[in-house]
């Protein structure tokens, strides 16, 4: 089964992108009559299974290297802490070693300058990966633990295991966090189309702009989706123009108190109250990628 993939980006937070991606996938499951994956690559903030009534239920724990020193062979020559590239191992005075986890970044250099071989592999868990079910959307669910920065080892394994899972369904939405790093360049490489979720302040303007530049590498299909519009005429307009400019297409979403309602509540606009016009503007999104 050939499916179609979505990726929901946006440059910075706020801007609603999981609103936008969780009710994109229950139009698409309605009016397509199929099943749809919908991905929460979102690792620092998941929390597309929030607008469902569902619980996740535990998949997999995701786990990363991490050194174990053996202090019986260690002679607090410091070569292990001259090398390490985000200096999480500090030697004081050639006779302590200090530790800091949370800024390894499991590297594994240690392990291979150590001239004593003092230095083994060991392992933490970094992150979990969760399943979750509301009708006729499945949830994958990438979550990374409290405290860690691995964030980008994390999404890649999220990845992984919805790749594995693709040729179930005909559409699959990816949920995506904010920013223009390597975890969005991941995800916009795996999509067919891409929608942009921005908002019209001059904050979202500067991270669209951004953002661009990872999209004209793909040559992929773009839509700019402008969320809360009718904030700002002349920023909704300063959008419009860039994007014309750079031959994307462009809808708007404006912001009304139907979706605020549903989001503070947890709940779908689309399903409670699709004759708004927030939910009016989704519908004409789903149209906008299906006439591609």
């Amino acid at each position: 089964m050939k499916s179609v993939k979505i990726a929901i980006v946006g440059g910075k937070g706020g801007t609603g992108k999981t609103i936008v991606a969780s009710n994109l996938a229950y139009l698409i499951s309605e009016r397509e009559k199929c099943e749809v994956l919908l991905v929460d690559v979102d690792v620092e903030n998941p929390c597309t299974y929030t607008l469902f009534d569902t619980r996740r239920e535990l998949v997999m724990t995701i786990d990363a290297f991490l050194p174990k020193f053996n202090l019986d062979k260690c002679v607090y020559c410091g070569t292990c802490s001259e090398k390490c590239p985000v200096h999480a191992i500090l030697v004081v005075k050639g006779e302590k070693l200090v530790f800091f986890e949370v800024l390894c970044e499991g590297c594994a250099t240690c392990i291979y300058v150590c001239p004593r071989r003092a230095i083994e592999r060991g392992s933490r868990e970094i992150g979990k990966i969760y399943s979750a079910k509301a009708n006729n959307i499945d949830l994958v669910i990438g979550e990374l633990n409290p405290g860690s920065r691995r964030y980008h080892e994390v999404m890649e394994k999220v990845l992984e295991y919805s790749e594995k899972l693709f040729r179930q369904y005909n559409y699959i939405i990816f949920d995506s966090p904010p920013g223009t790093g390597a975890g969005i360049n991941m995800i916009i490489s795996k999509a067919d189309l891409i929608v942009v979720v921005t908002e019209p302040t001059m904050l979202g303007f500067s991270d669209l702009k951004k953002l661009t530049n990872l999209l004209k590498k793909e040559k992929k299909k773009v839509i700019i989706a402008i969320n809360k519009a009718g904030l700002s005429r002349k920023m909704e307009a300063e959008i419009e123009k860039f994007a014309r400019e750079n031959g994307f297409e462009i809808t708007k979403i404006p912001y009304s108190k139907e979706i605020l309602e549903t989001y503070i509540q947890g709940k779908l606009v689309v399903k409670e109250y699709p004759e708004s016009s927030s939910a009016q503007a989704i519908s004409l999104l789903y149209e906008l990628i299906f006439s591609s």
